[in-house]
């Protein structure tokens, strides 16, 4: 039986808690992480132990956009690459980082925000837009 749930993060993320027996406890950043037919940008695994209970891996994974000049806002495709790859992490949730690097963007303190978002399969994202 699986069972996931929600650390608060101190970035204002969630991490998917994915609890799974591993002898590698140490904490990872994996950049493009292989996964198939793609590449996550970042996967991150941090041992976890629950108070009275057995060490778990938290993992989540992060998407990362850039919107340039010229270019349309890549939240749709970036969603449905993140769901992709999180479906074959068997991950509830994940992170879609937007850089907006566009010449006539907002100033960063306009266009900077951490929001969540519905996937087009249903997940909850957690969106940085900056």
């Amino acid at each position: 039986m699986r069972r996931s749930g929600r650390l608060p993060a101190a970035s204002g993320s969630a991490l998917a808690l994915a609890p799974r027996e591993t002898d590698d406890h140490s904490r990872q950043v994996e950049r493009e992480y292989a996964l198939g037919s793609g590449r996550i940008d970042l996967h991150l695994r941090w041992p976890y132990a629950p108070r009275g209970g057995p060490r778990q891996v938290q993992r989540e994974g992060f998407e990362i956009k850039a919107w340039r000049t010229g270019g349309s806002n890549p939240l749709k495709t970036g969603l449905i690459q993140l769901d992709r790859y999180l479906n074959r992490l068997q991950l509830p949730i994940g992170t879609l980082a937007i850089f907006d690097q566009r010449t006539n963007a907002p100033p960063i303190d306009e266009r900077t925000a951490i929001t969540t978002v519905t996937s087009p399969a249903g997940r909850c994202i957690t969106l940085l837009n900056g």
